[in-house]
């Protein structure tokens, strides 16, 4: 029971853990588009 309750712990960080990656390329991809946009 202990074993699942620690699996299942750990999925839902390593989920997070992706969608936090997910935002963050993202941002990462708008800010040099703006930059772009900006110099441009």
């Amino acid at each position: 029971m202990l074993e699942d309750v620690r699996r299942l712990q750990q999925g839902s960080m390593i989920r997070r853990y992706i969608v936090w990656w997910n935002n963050h390329t993202a941002d990462e991809r708008l800010r040099k588009v703006v930059d772009r946009a900006n110099v441009a």
